[in-house]
């Protein structure tokens, strides 16, 4: 059975280079149902991010998954 909880580890990049300073967004996706509020984290100056949620671990489900460009920065 999967784990009731995560987390989320990743790294960002884009046209092979580091996203660093970037917004990852994890927000549940109610068509498949998920719940609850969206969790975010910001990338490291390598491009990787750790997502926990604020109460631990991230709940197990499917999430819809943005990025927000750093500031200064065309998406």
């Amino acid at each position: 059975a999967p784990a009731a909880e995560t987390t989320v580890r990743g790294r960002v990049t884009l046209q092979g280079r580091p996203v660093a300073g970037g917004t990852v967004v994890f927000a549940p996706d109610p068509e498949r149902g998920g719940t609850g509020k969206p969790l975010r984290t910001a990338t490291a100056a390598d491009g990787t991010f750790t997502l926990r949620a604020a109460d631990g671990p991230v709940p197990a489900g499917w999430y819809r998954v943005a990025l927000a460009a750093p500031p200064g920065h065309e998406p």
